[in-house]
């Protein structure tokens, strides 16, 4: 009997035991609750750098590899660059041709400026001596009406008056055709400087599309998901490798709807990163998604069909690292991590 009593009261101290240790956990969860805010669906985030060709053809040669760190600037590739070459010397020899014609056509312009010119000056003379004629004649038909000087005297001046009247009308036909041929001139430049405008476009577009030829870092990081080859055609805008920029380093937490309501710019977290499982991080909240992420989504539920299922949403919150906490890790993109925010 005694040693059933002693059993008895055993198994009550284990249940209570339990219970009681059952009831300080739930109640340190309860605390721990009230502390902070936790989520696991959290990962590392960078910036990565797509590189795109912006001119199609055929890869020459790939000068880096994957997992290989490049500078912003460094060549990772060229095209075959042939027929831009060729694009870039006809435009070239256009350009040089219609200098030419510029010049050949301020040439003309001052040719028939100073033909106008001695056009305009034969003309004064002309009008002078016809002038000075005029006034010959009716001293002369005076004279001879006093019988002081011969007909013939009359005859010589009506016919040097009817030359130079002819003179002063061919001076003006050959002013009224240089003017015009200057005028006409003047126009044709006006042509040729928007015909030059647009040469010089074409080849600062060869020139451009030269560069290209020559595919560039963007960043500086490491190559990752190299898709191109020598030999290989490429399309423009074609993906042929990325660049992750190690250099800032950031999480994107995606907390429950319910857990961003005391959530606040500045906010201390704590960050544990499932690669690192024996060392914990600092950081603080640096912003709070303006929607949710179902927002974003590539097909957004839509309420209004009649079909509604509620499901609680996640809100992207960002986190930053505390100065210096990741200087010598080797963090990398995508890797999971489990985040507390703590309360204030």
């Amino acid at each position: 009997m005694e040693n059933t009593r002693n059993t008895k009261n055993t198994k009550k101290i284990a249940i209570i035991s339990i219970f009681l240790m059952t009831l300080i956990y739930c109640c340190y969860l309860f605390v721990g609750h009230l502390k902070y805010e936790k989520t696991d669906n959290a990962q590392v985030e960078s910036h990565i750098y797509q590189v795109n060709p912006k001119i199609g053809g055929q890869v020459l040669e790939v000068l880096v590899d994957d997992n290989e760190y490049v500078e912003k600037g460094q060549i990772l590739a060229r095209i075959d660059k042939s027929d831009i070459e060729l694009m870039y010397a006809q435009a070239k020899a256009s350009l040089a041709q219609i200098k030419a014609e510029k010049a050949a056509a301020l040439a003309v312009v001052q040719a028939s400026k100073s033909a106008s010119q001695a056009a305009f000056t034969n003309i004064s003379v002309a009008k002078a001596k016809k002038k000075r004629l005029s006034t010959d004649i009716v001293r002369f038909t005076n004279l001879r009406k006093d019988d002081i000087i011969p007909q013939s005297k009359i005859d010589d001046i009506n016919t040097n008056f009817d030359v130079v009247t002819s003179q002063v009308t061919a001076a003006q036909q050959q002013y009224n055709a240089s003017n015009g041929q200057y005028n006409a001139s003047l126009q044709k430049i006006s042509s040729i400087d928007a015909a030059i405008e647009a040469a010089k476009v074409q080849v600062q577009n060869a020139e451009l599309k030269l560069s290209y030829t020559e595919i560039i870092a963007p960043a500086s990081g490491v190559v990752s998901r190299k898709m191109i080859e020598a030999g290989q055609v490429i399309g423009l805008g074609q993906p042929l490798m990325a660049i992750t920029d190690f250099s800032e380093l950031w999480i994107v937490a995606n907390f429950k709807e319910g857990q961003v309501a005391k959530m606040v710019e500045g906010q201390d977290v704590e960050i544990k990163i499932d690669a690192f499982s024996n060392k914990h991080f600092t950081g603080k909240i640096e912003s709070i998604a303006a929607a949710t992420g179902a927002k974003f989504s590539l097909f957004p539920a839509d309420n209004a069909t009649g079909n509604f299922t509620k499901v609680t949403q996640r809100i992207p919150v960002k986190i930053l690292f505390d100065e210096n906490e990741i200087k010598d890790e080797k963090l990398r993109a995508g890797m999971s991590a489990v985040i507390k925010v703590i309360n204030k």
